[in-house]
């Protein structure tokens, strides 16, 4: 169906449907809003003609549409025609706006922005929707198919809808309307390598693989199961190879498998067992055999995890499972791994790098600022103000001019004596004419000067106002500010590092000392190192290399017929004559310098913490009073870009 003739649809009984704005675009169709009323649903609208069997498809989900599956799914109501065709070229349902998709709530750092108070108890509710929505569809005896994160979406109140429905595989009776698409990394293993799904009848164990994936990316979060560090080469080393050879990463005999979880990752041991083995039954080869846990299974379990939620003692955003023995959220953090942030808790203790963890996440959590871009007078298309009617006609048109000379002429060849007459209308006219265009061009000049100079004006008037915008523009002070944040971060979780370093700075030019002078005590003559008998001996004092303290790979390599047998005996004799130094740190350490050392080190640690803490509200503000000018601004230099605009075409006219 054409855009040009999706405007104005009817349904099956002829009752009519006017699109409104276009809410989104996608290969197959796009979704408007529904003009004329403040409706509950959407239509569908195909870019091209479907085939009979879809249309047949459509036709039967209207006629078996039920309360309980608009709950969940944005089910077809209405079949969309044509007017005067039976095609079907679209069709209403229900309305699922201000929903983020799947991935935005699973996905740490995505959801920190669009949903910042969502704790982990918020995801197991959300899973637990999930499930409920794939439940319906099997206990109404279709399968999804094209289980993927962009099926579902989902509201701040944990609502999810589930959409796309009229890809889903429907039974009608006897006959199987087939999905014909499918996620790769969503796809079962058993399924892996297919292509072609046209003709192909899924199962709902196919559709609870991609249900486990989903509710795993909202449990581990965003990981996926058979995403691991290989712990052996493999041939296809694709994530989709990974699921063809049943690579479950976190699978108890993973290490059998060849793989193990990635670093910093979630542990399946912070869930509670039935949800374990129900992963281990999803992910691995009994899940091929018609085993995965269903849908059913799904809501029961997660309903029940939700009953042995607590909150963690130092922030209600850590929800876990009742039964662990500390926080697994803590324990993550104080890795400096933020998966949840307390937007109350912003006071640290110096040196609490837990604490700065979440204020980083904060940071991270405020999105960049959008570029500003004003309106410029190119965009404008502007009919040009006429000229004065005075103006738009000129004194002797080219006609008259004819017509006259025509007149002239016949007069003369009739009354010869006349012609005298007429060279003196002539140049009368002649006069006349030179005063007029005179005047006219007078005229034309000014209006022209007047013009021109509201053109300057608008001009004038136009460029302040985008200079001022131009000014609004922080996205670039707003990245430098945050380039700025890390930086202070970074050099934050170095300071325990250099600090150390500079401890040891302190030990070791004491300690070097004193090994330089222990080492001193150790000669080359008396030594018995293999290989190096009197004469090498000789060759290593001729080079300066008398005691221990004045070996090293360097020095001894250098001396002609030392090769690395022989310097290698050497060292080693230097290491056993170390083994036996003792290092005492009362003496190498005064203690006035270790007192000046920590207070620099605490110093900087505090301004730097005291930096970080003024993060997030300070990119914020950068933010929000950008935002705020904007809006002022905005409507200015609209009118002026439209005016200057009109002021040009004006102008041009001339």
């Amino acid at each position: 169906m054409s855009q040009a003739t999706s405007r104005a649809l009817v349904d099956a009984q002829g009752r009519p449907f006017v699109l409104g704005r276009e809410l989104g675009r996608g290969g197959e169709g796009s979704v408007f809003e529904l003009a004329g009323s403040d409706t509950p649903y959407v239509a569908k609208v195909y870019h091209r003609a479907i085939s009979a069997d879809k249309q047949a498809k459509l036709r039967y989900m209207v006629a078996h549409a039920d309360e309980r599956l608009l709950q969940y799914v944005a089910w077809p109501v209405h079949v969309l025609l044509a007017q005067g065709s039976s095609a079907v070229g679209g069709f209403v349902m229900p309305k699922a706006s201000g929903r983020s998709e799947l991935h935005a709530v699973y996905s740490p750092k995505q959801r920190q922005q669009a949903l910042p108070r969502a704790a982990w108890n918020f995801l197991v509710y959300v899973a637990r929707n999930v499930a409920a929505c794939v439940d319906v569809v099997h206990d109404h005896g279709h399968v999804i198919g094209d289980v993927n994160q962009s099926s579902f979406l989902v509201g701040a109140d944990s609502k999810v809808v589930l959409i796309d429905s009229d890809s889903f595989q429907i039974r009608e009776g006897g006959t199987i309307h087939f999905c014909e698409v499918g996620v790769s990394h969503f796809t079962p293993p058993e399924l892996q390598g297919r292509s072609d799904f046209s003709t192909f009848a899924r199962t709902p164990n196919h559709d609870h693989f991609g249900l486990a994936l989903l509710i795993f990316h909202l449990l581990m979060g965003g990981r996926h199961p058979y995403s691991g560090v290989p712990m052996q080469d493999f041939a296809d080393e694709s994530l989709e190879g990974a699921i063809a050879q049943f690579r479950y990463a976190y699978a108890q005999d993973a290490s059998s498998r060849g793989v193990r979880p990635p670093p910093n990752s979630m542990s399946l041991q912070m869930l509670p067992p039935p949800l374990r083995h129900m992963f281990e039954l999803a992910f691995t080869q009994p899940c091929a055999a018609g085993r995965r846990p269903s849908a059913l299974q799904w809501v029961q379990a997660l309903d029940a995890l939700r009953e042995q939620l607590k909150a963690c003692s130092r922030t209600p955003m850590h929800q876990y499972w009742a039964q662990l023995p500390q926080c697994p959220w803590c324990a993550l953090e104080s890795r400096g791994v933020v998966y949840f942030v307390d937007l109350g808790l912003l006071q640290a203790s110096t040196g609490d790098v837990t604490v700065i963890a979440r204020v980083w996440a904060l940071i991270e959590a405020v999105p960049t600022p959008p570029a500003v871009k004003p309106p410029l007078p190119g965009n404008f298309e502007c009919t040009p103000e006429p000229l004065p009617k005075e103006l738009s006609s000129r004194p002797w048109s080219v006609v008259w001019l004819v017509l006259f000379i025509g007149v002239m002429l016949f007069t003369t060849m009739l009354l010869p004596a006349a012609w005298f007459m007429w060279l003196g209308a002539a140049v009368a006219g002649l006069v006349v004419h030179t005063k007029a265009g005179a005047k006219r061009q007078v005229e034309l000049s000014t209006e022209r000067d007047r013009r021109r100079q509201a053109e300057r004006v608008a001009e004038a008037a136009f460029k302040q106002l985008f200079d001022q915008a131009s000014k609004l523009d922080v996205r670039e002070a707003f990245l430098k500010a945050k380039a700025e944040l890390a930086k202070a971060k970074a050099e934050l979780e170095l300071l325990p590092q250099q600090q150390a370093q500079a401890m040891q700075q302190l030990r070791s030019q004491g300690r070097e000392r004193q090994l330089e002078a222990f080492l001193d005590r150790f000669f080359i003559d008396q030594a018995a190192i293999s290989g190096v008998g009197p004469g090498r001996k000789a060759v290593l004092r001729s080079f300066g290399i008398e005691t221990a303290a004045d070996v090293s790979e360097a020095k001894v390599s250098a001396v002609r017929g030392f090769g690395v047998s022989l310097t290698a005996a050497v060292l080693a004799w230097r290491r056993q004559c170390e083994q036996r130094f003792v290092f005492n740190p009362v003496a190498a350490l005064p203690a006035a310098d270790v007192q000046a050392l920590q207070s620099r080190f605490a110093l900087r640690r505090q301004a730097l913490e005291a930096r970080l803490r003024r993060g997030p509200s300070q990119l914020q503000e950068m933010t929000q009073r950008a935002h705020a000018q904007w809006r002022s601004l905005e409507p200015r230099i609209l009118h002026a870009a439209q005016v200057t605009a009109q002021a040009r075409a004006d102008t041009r006219l001339v």
